[in-house]
């Protein structure tokens, strides 16, 4: 699976003390899960875009960069 990551515009992002932090208060402070705080505080400390489907992630869009991706029509 490793060898496919580099064919992908992805890359790896460590947890460290400050991604904890900011997950814990923006679990602490919004109606989220747990990953979905981790994911969104990797986000903020990556200056990233958190490219979504889920409207929850609208809750902290004052604090991420979001862009939110179309819904299929009809079905899965």
């Amino acid at each position: 699976m490793a060898k496919y990551l580099s064919l992908l515009p992805v890359r790896r992002i460590d947890a460290t003390y400050t991604i904890f932090e900011k997950a814990v208060e923006i679990k602490a402070t919004n109606n989220l899960s747990v990953c979905d705080s981790w994911i969104i505080a990797t986000a903020i400390a990556a200056n990233a875009t958190l490219v979504h489907k889920d409207t929850e992630f609208e809750q902290v869009k004052r604090a991420v960069k979001l862009k939110q991706l179309p819904y299929k029509k009809g079905g899965s």
